[in-house]
């Protein structure tokens, strides 16, 4: 419907354009909305360009006026200071009219109404980067030039909404199809426009609540954080897995005749071959993108049917497949598709601004609308939604009986929600799964409505050529009642014997903090025979010495194993019918890992849990962790106690007095404490702290000095905030934050001169 009505619009504009008369642009000029020209790191504001011409009035006199026009080229000086979005049409109440001649035709008026509705787009918005400073934006158009500058300052009035809702770590999973999920999470690059909130992947309770009719209005003070919807079925021969974006919105800078709505959910289908492996092998992913469904082949074998391929998939640096997702109508397509603006080989998105998401099993929140490598979470349908569905309230609307061709199984006497309960714009015009269509098979009766992704074995036989052999009998689709477990990856079908020595590795999800003293790293695994395993940082890495390959089932840790001899180290085993041994203890030696062993001597697998604990905040006195009473004489400083080197291994400053050298992987913001010959490290926000690394040249001055910090590496801010002086016990304060999603690695030297 949406696509029809900017047809309509377009030849409209097409039929009337050559009739008019065509003002020449004298000037342009450039306006912030609001107006100040003041914006705060990583924060937005838009800009507007106008466009002026000259025409002669009825007494012959030269009349400077306002006219329609579009298709301004931007730059930023400088480039790297700022991202500008795609056009759209000004939003707010506009200040100032545009030409309309006294003696105007019907074919002018019509002209204006059609160029006001689809033509005229005059404006970006403007985002900060992380640099303080000035940024110019400049504005060409048909020769003329206008620019502005704003200010880029951490004292700009916050612009920002405060979210109201925040969502802990989810619980670990019980779906045995979770790790297959997990595995081919797609690589997602997320176009953004001028309302990213609408754009950012979202769950559907996002403003904790479980109404699908206050989704509009909720969506900038919602949770931002990222989450992915996914559904698991099973053939003989291939799994089949969904995947669902959600939005609080389908918008568009002209939102007429239903072309918007509340509430937006597309998805994609992977066809994957069961060949033996572990994970099996991708054959095809298909897209959907406003009720047409878009083909892509990762097995050259496959062909065309009803519906031809579309293009190669292609893959993230991850290896997992990756799709580009519009703005506002949130349409989705292969990487590498002609509609997709996004290239993956430069990470840049042609229209302006995006975010990427990556699998982290965390669900991160976007720092601005052009981040990248944003982590997203994983959420099981059957039990967000599908459970729901029988249930009274606001979430669903427009129930219906599926009515499957060709003879397929069908839901028993059961209607089923077509939509999700909305009432801005259009009513009731987002869709779960179970009640997506494609256009080209509905219309030529080859699948009903919901019939793709309900039976997506079918539906692909009949759109597309499958290499033999292609089962359609189901093990696994609960949607259509069968409810039996199958070859779940690292079950049923996992190889057998013999040992494979395959290598599982598993980053551990953040669990939060735990009461009391002491820091947990609890690994949660399904194992078979003989698995070794190593725990280093928050990686767990497990070889199956014998039998099938360890299966994650929900490993966390409140804090990552530190780069230091802890403190009581202790290994507990808490569920698991074998034996489980502590081979290695971490030490400097081992590169602080943790060696264990898990002999399951019964036949088939079974569920470990076990618990590696130390105390929080201290290291082994006497040890590699600072030498003797280092935790003793830590405690009166705040955050973790940090191992010392002196062996050489950093850069150091050199040439000066004495000098303290840093690094480590940082994701948020971080403080260090320094005093003496000891360093302490405290989290402010955002993740564990990976691979820290200091040095002293000699101990910190307890007299006065002159210091000077040097940044070396990292994209955030490293700022001195207090120097050593008498008040405050002669202790120096760095704080250090990353803006970006994911880790960075920073690196400075603080030098000081005594007597200055």
């Amino acid at each position: 419907m949406k696509r029809a009505v900017g047809l309509l619009m377009m030849f409209c504009w097409v039929g009337v354009s050559g009739l008019t008369a065509r003002v020449a642009v004298s000037e342009i000029t450039l306006r912030t909305v609001p107006q100040e020209l003041r914006v705060r790191p990583t924060e937005s504001i838009v800009i507007q360009m106008k466009a002026y011409g000259q025409v002669t009035d009825r007494a012959g006199q030269p009349q400077r006026v306002r006219i329609r026009r579009s298709d301004a080229v931007y730059s930023l000086s400088p480039a790297d200071g700022a991202w500008l979005s795609k056009p759209f049409r000004f939003q707010g109440a506009d200040d100032e009219p545009f030409h309309a001649s006294d003696n105007a035709s019907l074919v002018d008026l019509i002209f204006d109404r059609v160029t006001d509705a689809t033509i005229i787009q005059d404006c970006v918005l403007f985002t900060a980067g992380h640099r303080i400073g000035d940024v110019t934006v400049t504005a060409t158009l048909e020769g003329k030039r206008a620019a502005l500058t704003i200010r880029v300052a951490g004292d700009a009035p916050s612009r920002r909404t405060p979210e109201t809702a925040n969502f802990a770590a989810e619980s670990a999973s019980a779906d045995p199809y979770r790790p297959l999920a997990e595995h081919y999470a797609p690589f997602i690059a997320q176009e953004t426009w001028f309302h990213p909130k609408a754009d950012y992947l979202a769950r559907f309770d996002f403003d904790k609540n479980w109404y699908g009719d206050d989704n509009w209005a909720n969506a900038d003070t919602g949770s931002s954080q990222a989450y992915v919807y996914y559904a698991v079925m099973e053939t003989e021969t291939h799994w089949f897995l969904i995947y669902n974006l959600f939005h609080p919105r389908d918008y568009s800078d002209k939102c007429v005749a239903g072309t918007c709505h509340e509430n937006d959910n597309e998805g994609l289908i992977l066809t994957v071959a069961k060949d033996g492996g572990r994970w099996g092998r991708l054959q095809a992913m298909e897209t959907l993108a406003h009720n047409n469904v878009y083909s892509y082949r990762a097995d050259r074998q496959v062909g065309t049917g009803v519906h031809d391929i579309d293009g190669e998939v292609q893959f993230g640096a991850d290896k997992r497949p990756a799709v580009y997702v519009e703005s506002g109508g949130h349409g989705i397509f292969g990487v590498g598709d002609p509609r997709a603006r996004y290239e993956l080989a430069a990470d840049r998105f042609g229209s302006g601004t995006g975010v990427t998401y990556r699998y982290k099993g965390k669900a991160e929140r976007p720092k601005h609308p052009n981040d990248r490598q944003v982590g997203y979470e994983l959420l099981p349908i059957r039990d967000q939604w599908w459970a729901r569905t029988n249930q009274a309230g606001r979430m669903f609307a427009d129930y219906y009986t599926y009515a499957p061709y060709g003879e397929r199984p069908g839901i028993a006497g059961r209607q089923i929600p077509r939509a999700f309960l909305g009432r801005e714009m259009g009513a009731n015009m987002a869709k779960p799964f179970w009640g997506w269509h494609d256009d080209l098979t509905r219309r030529k009766k080859v699948l009903a409505t919901g019939q793709w992704a309900l039976d997506p074995a079918y539906s692909i036989s009949r759109a597309l050529t499958m290499p033999q052999p292609f089962a359609v009998e189901y093990i696994h689709n609960p949607y259509l009642g069968f409810d039996r477990v199958g070859q779940a990856p690292g079950r049923e079908g996992a190889s057998s014997g013999g040992g494979t020595g395959e290598e599982v590795v598993i980053t551990a999800r953040s669990a939060g903090r735990v009461s009391g003293d002491r820091e947990q790293f609890d690994i949660r695994l399904e194992a078979d025979e003989l698995l070794l395993v190593r725990v280093q940082d928050d990686t767990v890495r497990c070889v199956a010495e014998k039998g099938r390959p360890a299966l994650d089932q929900g490993t966390a840790c409140s804090a990552p194993l530190p780069p230091y001899t802890p403190t009581g180290f202790r290994m507990d085993t808490l569920d698991g019918r074998g034996d489980v041994r502590l081979l290695e203890p971490p030490s400097a030696a081992n590169g602080f890992t943790a060696t264990l062993r898990i002999e399951d001597s019964k036949k088939g697998s079974d569920r470990y849990h076990v618990r590696l604990s130390w105390a929080a905040g201290a290291v082994t006195p006497g040890g590699d962790g600072g030498g003797s009473g280092a935790a003793e004489r830590a405690a009166e400083l705040p955050g973790l106690s940090l191992p010392v080197s002196t062996d050489g291994s950093i850069q150091t400053a050199g040439g000066a007095e004495g000098f303290f050298d840093f690094q480590a992987r940082v994701d948020g913001t971080v403080e260090l404490w320094l005093r003496g010959g000891r360093a302490n490290l405290q989290v402010i926000s955002g993740d564990f702290v990976k691979q820290p690394k200091c040095a002293f040249s000699q101990t910190l001055p307890a007299r006065p000095a002159s210091f000077d910090l040097k940044r070396w590496e990292g994209r955030g801010d490293i700022r001195l905030l207090e120097t050593p002086g008498a008040a405050n016990g002669w202790t120096a304060r760095i704080r250090i934050s990353d803006p970006g999603s994911g880790d960075d690695l920073y690196r400075f030297t603080l030098s000081w001169q005594i007597g200055r």
